[in-house]
């Protein structure tokens, strides 16, 4: 028995099911949030001002805290540093309100200024490769350019719009949770007649470090020591999955932002941009490719090799979803063609590229393709993620983003927010952690 408990760690969290009150309740709150900043007034805006503040000084004091009882060093000094961080923030906006009031238009004009960006590259990508809708996205991107001239120009519009979208996305926000919790009193039968509908999400620039914060909260809930390497967290009702949706977390600038992967039929299904010669722009961009691969060495090469955390979803779907994403990934494929890299094409030598380190670990079979949005690999739109959307969006598991980016912490947050509520696809969650051993703190 001992035995068992050092190879994997069960951790029950039924109590922690998110009831269908608190998602209402949950829901109201957005609501009544997007009707007042609708409304918004100048006395208003002080009290949003002083909540937010608050909100720094005790997200600091909180992570102070946690910090004192925590062993490990790395830990200690990054999380007293973002905690006196968080602390002067608050302190800087109780004494100057204004600062806070400016300072949020603007950050809204500089995040409608990355979407820009983003939507001009991707906007090349489709042109260069002729993909289909590229007209109408040009004149989306030309439509976001005329948008981001208006709010640089033109101060007082700036900054009512800025309040009127954050407005209409609380109240959104409010209606899928009062969507969500519908769900939660519905019977599967009847959940299986509701029609597809678009999920509101975090948005792009929050989900982006999502990975990251959850690759903290494992290290300050586990103390490097021992030699537990799975986590396996599971629901009251024990239900086998029968797909699963691997997400890496790995320390590092881009390891943080993390990765997506599928898994069905015994084996893993991923796409990236494992040309390394082919890449540009700092890497962001590249030639589009995908990989089939045991999953039990994949794993195993992820945890040991990579230093990769990777945590599970498993999903349970019926046949003929499964059937439908089986011949979403035929179709996909035959644009493709096999790709070797450069280890397997040559006997001798040693290869560092991810590629060759893959391949020569769990022999993967690697393929590119001749045309198509895989053709081109980009990391804020063709990423990792449109694969697995669009598998299994083909099959009406409906993961959407309002604009059309999604990140691997989108799904994390989405993907463990179904996990915790019952009578979900979403049934079990499995935590595999990198060669370095843990064990759960007492």
């Amino acid at each position: 028995m001992l035995d068992n408990i050092k190879e994997k760690l069960y951790i029950n969290v039924s109590q922690k099911y998110i009831s269908t009150i608190w998602v209402i309740l949950q829901g109201f709150v957005f609501l009544i949030t997007g009707i007042l900043i609708f409304n918004v007034t100048s006395k208003f805006l002080t009290v949003i001002t002083y909540a937010v503040s608050i909100f720094f000084i005790i997200m600091g004091i909180v992570n102070i805290l946690q910090t004192i009882f925590s062993s490990h060093k790395k830990v200690k000094s990054i999380n007293i540093l973002n905690s006196i961080i968080n602390i002067l923030i608050g302190i800087l906006f109780i004494y100057k309100p204004e600062i806070f009031m400016s300072l949020f238009p603007l950050l809204f004009t500089l995040y409608i200024f990355i979407d820009t960006i983003i939507k001009t590259i991707t906007c090349y990508i489709y042109m260069e490769n002729k993909l289909k809708k590229r007209y109408m996205l040009l004149l989306r991107t030309i439509l976001t350019y005329i948008f981001l001239g208006i709010l640089i120009f033109y101060p007082m519009f700036r900054i009512r719009f800025t309040y009127i979208i954050v407005g209409v996305y609380f109240v959104s926000l409010a209606v899928t949770y009062f969507l969500d919790a519908i769900e939660l009193l519905t019977s599967k039968k009847q959940k299986n007649k509701i029609k597809k509908r678009i999920k509101i999400v975090l948005p792009v620039y929050i989900a982006a470090f999502i990975p990251k914060k959850v690759l903290k909260e494992i290290n300050t809930m586990l103390e490097i020591k021992n030699e537990y390497d799975k986590y396996i967290i599971k629901k009251e009702e024990e239900i086998l999955p029968n797909l699963e949706i691997l997400i890496h977390i790995k320390e590092g600038k881009t390891g943080s932002f993390g990765h997506v992967d599928i898994y069905m039929d015994d084996k893993v299904v991923s796409f990236g941009s494992y040309d390394e010669e082919s890449v540009k722009l700092f890497s962001s961009m590249g030639s589009g490719v995908l990989f089939e691969v045991d999953k039990e060495k994949y794993i195993k090469f992820c945890n040991r090799s990579e230093n990769k955390n990777i945590i599970s979803f498993g999903l349970k779907i019926t046949e003929k979803q499964k059937n439908i994403i089986r011949k979403k990934l035929e179709d996909i494929k035959i644009d493709a063609y096999e790709w070797r890299p450069l280890s397997q094409i040559y006997d001798s030598g040693e290869y560092t590229d991810y590629a060759s380190r893959l391949y020569n670990a769990t022999c993967a079979k690697f393929y590119k393709f001749r045309r198509g949005k895989y053709k081109t690999y980009f990391v804020l739109n063709s990423n990792c993620v449109l694969l697995v959307d669009e598998l299994l969006d083909s099959s009406g598991l409906d993961l959407l983003s309002i604009n059309g980016l999604i990140t691997p912490g989108t799904y994390y947050d989405y993907f463990n927010r179904e996990f915790r509520r019952k009578n979900t696809i979403v049934v079990s969650k499995e935590i595999y952690l990198n060669k370095t051993k843990a064990v759960i703190k007492k």
